[in-house]
């Protein structure tokens, strides 16, 4: 049962506001309801996520807290270690360029592992996506709380922690609802503390976009937000999830001790489907062979099968997509952008860089097929770097970076299943069944999961392995911490 407000005035500022974003921000008909997450949060001092903003830190103190990230376990990191190592403005001036110092210098970071409610992606698939945005939105209410759960096991709050001055959300799956209904309850609770998502980034570019003829390619990992294609800007999107699942060393996708074809291979295969490999092409592809990095299987002297098998020859193979797309239609200008919406996006930046030049002075029978498609400078974003340099944009225009001379430091929290769990609801090693998690239902009174901060056992062999590759410096922030 929703218990009463103790301040009534909330609920009415809360619709006021709710129908103002509606009108600006959300690509509906009808204004979306506050969640009730929020509506407690801001006015009901009995909830568990209950957070007193009206004695938010403010002025100088507000400035020396840290800044939040919250998202899926790897993702929060990766994005950590981004804000951690970013060097795009003088630290003196604020002006824009490298000045070989840390642009988030003495800052500290206070990062939460979502582990428990991990991956996301199953919330949209299975139609519970109001459950993801009031998990966000949970996430975001512990960030800006000074107390937390020691164990699991508590039934109150005995850890005391800082509140946070802003909060990055670090994964793509949160969808774009995630932001504005996070937005709101930080217009409702006044504390002044500002979030900034990673998948609005793609918007931020596309508002950024000189309004004129040109084309623009997409490599990405993540289901992104509807792209406003128009008459003047058209996209050409290829999903590489494959190319992160061969970083991460998912056998699946490419094995290094494989010398023929596999039965658990789930890469692209031959087909006429616009996603299939295309003998009609392997001119173009220049798959590499070198170390096995392409299997075949033949019969009677043809090709019957064809394997990728190294992160270049995944590149190879959606970059000549993507370019084939381009000269199945008519357009006026070539690929003059590739947006790289990856977290891998430094560790295959120059290898795009490189077969992007290859293809451009790649001939077949001397015609030069794809400098129509191609220019000859093709520009590289990274739209993590878009929220790197907005999330210190912000703090810088605001007046509250903390302007310290300690080193950074982290703060690391991870989610868990609540103990009262029941047992047909959890696998053998703690975490939720995959049916149980993606059916949870938003606007309930139970906790079916706790943040506490992270320790050895959080972390097993796997994941420790793709934080100390993907996230080095968050990777020995968390192993000081342990």
């Amino acid at each position: 049962m929703v218990r009463s407000f103790t301040r009534n005035s909330i609920l009415a500022s809360a619709l006021c506001a709710v129908a103002m974003l509606a009108a600006g921000c959300w690509n509906s008909s009808a204004p979306r309801p506050l969640p009730l997450v929020s509506q407690r949060a801001l006015g009901d001092t009995s909830f568990v996520y209950y957070v007193p903003f009206e004695s938010y830190p403010k002025g100088e103190d507000f400035a020396q807290l840290p800044i939040g990230v919250t998202g899926e376990p790897l993702d929060a990191a990766i994005i950590t270690d981004r804000l951690m190592r970013a060097d795009f403005f003088n630290n003196i001036t604020g002006a824009p360029g490298a000045d070989g110092v840390a642009d988030f210098a003495g800052e500290n970071f206070q990062c939460l592992f979502d582990a428990a409610n991990a991956p996301y992606d199953g919330y949209n698939r299975y139609g519970h996506q109001d459950f993801l945005i009031e998990t966000s939105v949970v996430n975001s209410l512990f960030l800006m709380s000074d107390k937390y759960f020691n164990l699991a096991a508590d039934r109150h709050k005995r850890g005391e922690k800082l509140p946070v001055k802003h909060i990055v959300g670090a994964s793509w799956e949160s969808a774009a609802n995630v932001k504005t209904e996070t937005d709101t309850l930080l217009l409702l609770s006044g504390c002044g503390v500002r979030y900034t998502s990673i998948s609005d980034c793609v918007n931020r570019f596309e508002q950024n976009l000189p309004d004129v003829p040109q084309c623009i390619g997409v490599l990405s990992s993540f289901p992104l937000p509807a792209l406003k294609e128009n008459i003047k800007t058209h996209f050409f999107v290829q999903n590489i999830y494959d190319v992160d699942a061969c970083l991460l060393g998912n056998e699946a996708y490419a094995d290094s001790t494989a010398v023929s074809c596999r039965e658990n291979y789930e890469g692209p295969v031959l087909g006429l489907q616009d996603n299939n490999i295309q003998l009609s092409y392997l001119d173009r592809y220049r798959f590499n062979t070198n170390k096995h990095g392409i299997l075949y299987s033949f019969d009677q002297g043809q090709i019957t099968k064809i394997q990728l098998n190294s992160v270049e020859n995944y590149l190879r193979f959606h970059i000549v997509s993507m370019l084939q797309a381009h000269r199945s239609g008519v357009y006026s200008t070539p690929i003059s952008k590739v947006m790289l919406c990856t977290y891998h996006a430094p560790d295959i930046r120059e290898m795009v860089e490189r077969l992007l030049a290859e293809m451009y002075d790649f001939k077949s029978d001397g015609v030069y097929i794809f400098r129509k498609s191609l220019a000859q400078n093709v520009e590289i974003i990274d739209p993590t770097d878009y929220m790197v340099k907005e999330c210190y944009q912000s703090l810088r225009l605001s007046g509250m970076l903390a302007l310290r001379t300690e080193k950074t430091g982290a703060q690391i929290f991870v989610t868990v299943p609540s103990p009262g769990t029941r047992e047909e609801n959890l696998l053998t090693e703690g975490s939720f069944l995959h049916d149980y998690k993606y059916s949870r239902q938003a606007a309930q009174d139970s906790i079916s999961y706790k943040a506490v901060p992270v320790s050895s056992r959080h972390i097993g062999f796997e994941l420790g392995k793709h934080l100390s590759e993907c996230a080095p410096t968050t990777y020995q922030l968390l192993k000081n911490s342990l």
